[in-house]
């Protein structure tokens, strides 16, 4: 399928995070919902079992480690849809979305069907980001040597 590159939306950076008091409210209150008793490690292994099993095929990578952190997921249909040539992406880093040092990083690329920019893969990662940028390239096949002039 060729795309011809459509204009981007031209938008003000005030109008792009107009919404952080909404974001800093919803950070607060998760913070004081969080505040349960602590589980074992069974239990934990039980409830990420529980979340591939509710949703097959959308975590692409869990790497945990003492020196690596990072669960990757996407929509299990994205792949197909995406068109990095038409389009550029943009990830972006949410920095107090967990305690400890996790962060939630996201990719979005813009879809001239529906007019907007789409999630097309996110993490949450504990360390460093070139992980992240290693799973995003892997799982879209994404090859720079063709970059090379």
């Amino acid at each position: 399928m060729e795309y011809e590159r459509a204009p981007l939306p031209q938008r003000k950076a005030k109008e792009l995070v107009s919404n952080l008091d909404r974001v800093n409210y919803e950070i607060r209150k998760r913070g004081k919902n969080t505040k349960e008793k602590s589980t074992d490690d069974e239990d934990i292994f039980n409830k990420f079992e529980e979340l591939e099993n509710e949703y097959p095929d959308y975590i692409t990578l869990a790497n945990i480690t003492s020196h690596s952190f990072i669960i990757t997921f996407k929509a299990p249909l994205m792949p197909k849809y995406v068109n990095f040539k038409a389009f550029p992406y943009l990830t972006d880093v949410t920095y107090k979305a967990f305690p400890k040092d996790r962060y939630i990083c996201s990719t979005v690329l813009y879809f001239p069907e529906i007019r907007k920019l789409a999630l097309i893969f996110q993490a949450v990662i504990g360390g460093h980001f070139h992980e992240y940028f290693l799973a995003l390239f892997s799982l879209y096949k994404i090859d720079f040597s063709s970059l090379r002039g």
